[in-house]
């Protein structure tokens, strides 16, 4: 188990290097993927939502790493997921990605054979999960009765 988890985080990082420094695709606009939504539930990551370009088609992973400190300190990948220019693929991961509010977390989609096998072609620019903002709760003070 520990192998896998060590292999899991060498191929995330070595991913992450060829999405930052990758020569190909150039710009944004190259990419046949847009990550649109980073979904979470309970403080886990439980999908990764992109959309696809026009005339594109294929098969990918999705992958997300939560980071403290600049270090990666948990990471999850959804299963193999098919994706066409018919719009939105949604990319689940299983068992989800847990995380909490200080760290941060980043979903990234590379592309991968029909088998699940990575090719390590990034097929979307990576996308940061903004941490919510607190709904503001009601104040009470002792002047004035609690009313909504």
């Amino acid at each position: 188990m520990r192998s896998i988890k060590k292999m899991l985080a060498l191929l995330l990082t070595a991913a992450m290097l060829l999405t930052l420094f990758a020569a190909v695709p150039v710009s944004a606009a190259d990419y046949p993927l847009t990550i649109t939504e980073i979904t979470s539930s309970n403080g886990s990551v439980t999908s990764v939502i992109a959309e696809a370009a026009a005339e594109t088609g294929g098969t990918a992973r999705a992958l997300v790493g939560v980071y403290e400190n600049d270090a990666l300190v948990n990471f999850g990948m959804s299963d193999v997921t098919a994706y066409n220019e018919t719009g939105t693929a949604e990319f689940e991961i299983p068992n989800g990605v847990s995380y909490s509010e200080d760290q941060k977390v980043t979903a990234y989609i590379w592309s991968c054979g029909i088998n699940g096998d990575l090719t390590m072609i990034p097929l979307a620019d990576s996308m940061e999960l903004k941490a919510s903002e607190p709904s503001p709760s009601p104040s009470v003070t002792p002047d004035e009765p609690y009313s909504e």
